[in-house]
């Protein structure tokens, strides 16, 4: 107990790390609106904000928070009766958010990489000449 409510003590209000993951979130929400009319990039933002908002709030409040909860309120001489089960949902629902996060993360990956145009090597070097010749003249 003493390890868990000292390491961690940063990741939750008032420490920074309360901001980050809520910041990520809105920074998806404005990011799926600026992006809402280039559609391949779109949907993939919007899928990976859906996913990024199933992380949190929906699973951290659901099953991490709780636990954490009771974990904040005990001692290493007050254990929670049923620790090792509370000990496994909170590692499990991280678990499951780090999926969530991945399959989001890998979702606004792959809208870059659909939206980035394609270039094939003669093209780069066909644009430098016409530039080079441009500038020349």
């Amino acid at each position: 107990m003493t390890i868990q409510n000292s390491l961690y003590r940063l990741f939750g209000p008032p420490g920074p790390g309360a901001f980050i993951e809520p910041g990520a979130v809105l920074a998806l929400i404005v990011l799926s609106f600026l992006v809402r009319k280039r559609r391949p990039a779109f949907r993939l933002t919007l899928a990976a904000t859906v996913f990024w908002l199933l992380a949190f709030p929906v699973v951290f409040f659901l099953f991490t928070e709780p636990v954490n909860t009771v974990f904040r309120n005990s001692t290493p001489q007050s254990l929670p009766v049923n620790w090792m089960q509370l000990r496994n949902q909170w590692e499990y629902s991280h678990a499951a958010r780090f999926v969530l996060q991945l399959i989001g993360f890998s979702m606004l990956l792959l809208s870059v990489i659909l939206e980035t145009p394609k270039e094939r090597p003669g093209d780069r070097a066909g644009f430098r000449q016409t530039e080079l010749e441009t500038t020349r003249r």
